[in-house]
């Protein structure tokens, strides 16, 4: 690959130093997670090559690989979406948010409450007529370690029946929970945009089509290597998925002691949307 002609984007962590850098030059892009592994994409038939740094677990690079290749999936046609999805009360449901909204720590708390995890971080879906249905993989849910206090019995969590050992990882950052393969992931009936409230009461509400398809546009997984033509199938496939799927935002305080009433207003929201369609 040609040398980088330019950052596209570098996030920092909490310390400051760069978490995650994209670049791009004439042949491709060069995708970094300094530490962890550094990741190649060529333009023209998207194909992925990792680089692992010397130690980096494999449990490390099993979520780089799917992130990297929901990038080159994106360029190529196709647009994944950055979202946890569970399963369980009779419906599926895909959380949206940015880094630190709290995607995974509240998908422990649903596991706890009986749901089941289909896929963390990386949603691959396909179209069948008006429904949308994830792509089943091996999930492997990425908890920072103070996500796992408010769960003083973990990993001893009935409903979890963990697939291997929970393990730290350092370089990531977070707790690796390897989970079973569930066998069948059913249609999303809902998306769900969690956001964070300074105020201690739980909201939800559902979002206007204009809302829904610019929360989905920002929920794709191509922010950095985002050229014109991408642009232009996202909004299009936003707007496919927004008049398929209701999109909700749900607001919620921070703090432990809040952490069991939202999967109760989760399961409120996905009850409000089959109520709803039923009667349609």
């Amino acid at each position: 690959m040609k040398p980088e002609t330019g950052v596209l984007l570098r996030e920092l962590d909490s310390n400051g130093e760069v978490s995650f850098e994209a670049r791009e030059g004439r042949g491709g892009y060069r995708l970094r997670w300094p530490r962890l592994a550094t990741v190649h994409i060529t333009k023209r038939k998207q194909r992925v090559t990792v680089i692992p740094e010397r130690g980096s677990p494999r449990a490390s690079l099993a979520p780089i690989r799917r992130i990297a290749r929901a990038y080159a999936v994106s360029l190529g046609g196709r647009q994944p979406l950055h979202a946890t999805v569970l399963t369980g009360h009779g419906g599926t449901l895909a959380l949206l948010g940015t880094p630190g909204a709290g995607k995974s720590t509240l998908a422990l708390a649903m596991l706890d409450e009986g749901w089941r995890l289909v896929t963390d971080d990386v949603l691959f879906y396909r179209t069948h007529s008006r429904a949308i249905r994830p792509v089943l993989r091996l999930p492997m849910l990425k908890v920072r370690p103070d996500g796992i206090a408010p769960f003083p019995k973990f990993p001893s969590i009935p409903p979890l029946r963990l697939r291997g050992k929970p393990r730290y990882d350092p370089r990531y950052g977070k707790l690796m929970i390897p989970l079973p393969k569930i066998s069948h992931g059913g249609k999303i009936d809902v998306f769900v945009r969690l956001r964070r409230s300074r105020k201690g009461h739980i909201s939800g509400r559902r979002l206007s089509p204009s809302q829904s398809t610019l929360n989905l546009i920002v929920a794709m997984f191509n922010g950095a290597l985002r050229p014109r033509r991408v642009r232009i199938r996202q909004i299009l496939e936003a707007a496919s998925l927004a008049s398929k799927v209701p999109v909700w935002e749900l607001r919620y305080p921070t703090g432990k002691r809040h952490l069991k009433r939202v999967p109760e207003a989760l399961q409120g929201i996905l009850r409000q949307t089959q109520e709803g369609r039923s009667r349609d």
